[in-house]
């Protein structure tokens, strides 16, 4: 069976639960540490224009205070920063309407209340939680990094160094590669073909966070992202595709997993995955056979 709870193919997950009781809810705050696609800083310009020569010095002050900080310090920040930017954009996805500071202020409680729940129904201690979220932050993360080095992609020692750092660099480095991966099977896409609508070097500027969402917006239009993806979702019929993006939307990850897994099956089949094999395959998460898929057809 191929696993679909659990996959890594959500990486941007894995700071959220921790951090989301410690960020602050500024917009202006916020945008200053993100990379900017044009509209954003052209956005972000006009804003800055608008302010006041207060509100202006208060800004300038915590970004001067932000750049006396170790930089282990502007990591984390900046790491909580981008998890509630996430949340703005993922709100806003969700429900088409444009989010105000006071309206995310709020979706950060509901979301810390609800996290705060959890753990108090099931009896459990933060200390616990805290571990437990950061040991499964490493495993998910090691897990990609891993499965990089399988592929070729990544040297050993650089998983051996990578290894001996703490769970917040891990995850940033994890990131890091999501996003060089996701940029290079743009740059591939394109040289096959100029009109594909990743562009390479707008994913290039994006925090590793973003380009991710990204992938993850694909892969919810698809069920996988990349090659892999476009070729699956190709085969299906009208109705399969319907019911693939809805099912995707909607997190009915086992409508997804009996959506996929035959077209899995078959394509891995003829890109000369042994049948000895294809069991073993298709059990792998969502996001090892994506990798694996788009590696194969790339061979091609």
């Amino acid at each position: 069976m191929m696993k679909i709870a659990g996959d890594d193919s959500r990486l941007w997950m894995l700071p959220v639960v921790a951090l989301l009781a410690f960020v602050s809810t500024s917009a202006a705050w916020l945008d200053a540490f993100s990379s900017p696609t044009p509209a954003e800083f052209q956005r972000n310009y006009e804003r800055w224009l608008e302010l006041s020569a207060a509100e202006r010095g208060e800004i300038k002050e915590r970004w001067e205070a932000w750049q006396s900080l170790e930089e282990e310090q502007q990591e984390l920040l900046k790491t909580r920063m981008l998890t509630v930017k996430r949340v703005r954009e993922s709100y806003s996805e969700e429900h088409q309407v444009d989010v105000t500071d006071a309206k995310l202020s709020d979706e950060v409680e509901r979301l810390v209340a609800l996290a705060r729940r959890s753990v108090e129904e099931h009896d459990a201690d933060p200390a616990d939680v805290r571990r437990a979220l950061n040991h499964r932050s490493r495993k998910l993360a090691l897990a990609y990094i891993g499965d990089l080095v399988v592929l070729g992609r990544l040297a050993p020692e650089r998983m051996a160094a990578i290894e001996a750092l703490d769970t917040q660099q891990i995850v940033s480095r994890a990131l890091t590669l999501a996003k060089d991966e996701a940029v290079a099977a743009a740059r591939a896409a394109r040289l096959k073909n100029p009109e594909e609508e990743a562009d390479p070097e707008e994913l290039e500027i994006l925090e590793p966070l973003e380009v991710i969402r990204r992938v993850d917006r694909a892969r919810r239009l698809f069920g996988f992202h990349g090659p892999a993806g476009r070729t699956i979702f190709a085969r299906m019929g009208e109705e399969e595709q319907t019911a693939l993006r809805a099912a995707s939307t909607e997190g009915q990850e086992r409508d997804v997993h009996r959506l996929l897994l035959p077209y899995v099956h078959e394509l891995a089949k003829e890109l000369g995955v042994p049948d000895e094999r294809l069991d073993a395959f298709t059990s792998m998460p969502r996001g090892a056979i994506e990798r694996h898929l788009n590696a194969l057809i790339e061979q091609r």
